[in-house]
């Protein structure tokens, strides 16, 4: 499925509904982002955390986002 005629736009998404929910792009519905792409990691405290799978997130100096892989809409990660 892609998405003719739309523009690229911007959203905020709770990091934490990410990494637990499949994300669904709100702009042309594509799938962006789903819990089976977590990866996890130990933190400073030596607990295993899940976190954004490695090469997912992209930067700009607005923050990290995901992508649409159709309409190219970003979903910037707020704690």
């Amino acid at each position: 499925m892609s998405f003719i005629g739309g523009r690229m736009k911007e959203f905020t998404v709770s990091k934490t509904k990410v990494l637990s929910e499949d994300l669904y792009c709100d702009n042309c519905g594509a799938w962006v982002y789903c819990t089976e792409m977590n990866s996890k990691m130990e933190n400073e405290d030596g607990e295993v955390i899940e976190q954004i799978g490695e090469g997912c997130l992209q930067r700009t100096d607005k923050g990290d986002f995901v992508e649409c892989p159709d309409c190219k809409s970003r979903y910037y990660m707020s704690e």
